[in-house]
């Protein structure tokens, strides 16, 4: 089966309509499309499932129709935006259970992985996560604002080589660093760090 069946085609854009979905293979996205999420979509990603897409992605949740990425199996090698124009948005997204990606022998350290792709999150969380990294964005831009990172079981936030805002943003019960910055430029102005068995912020090693 083709898993890109999950969405429906508009012109270049892929939309993942509101519903509960089940991904159990990895999916590559090429950046002739554009994705967008809408409200209420639930996907659970299972056998080592995973998303790899070269292109911007809207994570269009609301207050009251939050969109859940999670992995009932806990093995997802979870989500990777790879090079996409242009700048993602992710609002009103929980992202749980999650592990890092990690594909024919190329891996990241994260379970939400933007890589050369600028993005903006907010409303957002990330708990329960299995893997080095919650979020890990690299060489980009970025504003994070009113999230909340819970129950995380290494670092939470990790950015490389990175410009960004960090505001508003809770972390607690992390297992290592709660905000780890190297080689970046960051603002980060209004967070909460609590319950964190390393470095609150680092500077990177």
């Amino acid at each position: 089966s083709n898993p890109l069946q999950l969405f429906t085609a508009k012109g270049d854009t892929l939309i993942l309509k509101e519903g509960n979905y089940q991904l159990s293979e990895k999916i590559l996205i090429s950046d002739t499309n554009i994705v967008v999420i809408e409200p209420g979509v639930k996907l659970d990603l299972i056998n080592e499932a995973a998303i790899v897409c070269e292109s911007q992605v809207y994570f269009s949740g609301t207050k009251k129709l939050p969109i859940v990425i999670t992995s009932s199996d806990k093995t997802a090698n979870g989500i990777v935006v790879l090079q996409a124009d242009g700048t993602s948005e992710v609002h009103y997204t929980q992202f749980k259970n999650l592990n890092t990606f990690s594909y024919e022998g190329w891996s990241l350290s994260g379970a939400v992985n933007f890589y050369e792709s600028d993005v903006t999150i907010e409303h957002s969380s990330f708990e329960n996560n299995s893997c080095e990294d919650a979020l890990n964005i690299i060489k980009s831009d970025f504003y994070v604002n009113k999230c909340k990172f819970q129950d995380i079981f290494a670092d939470a936030f990790d950015s490389d080589y990175c410009t960004g805002k960090l505001t508003n943003t809770k972390f607690n019960l992390v297992g290592n660093d709660a905000i780890d910055f190297s080689t970046s430029q960051i603002k980060i102005d209004s967070c909460t760090i609590k319950a964190i068995s390393d470095k609150g912020i680092s500077g990177g090693e």
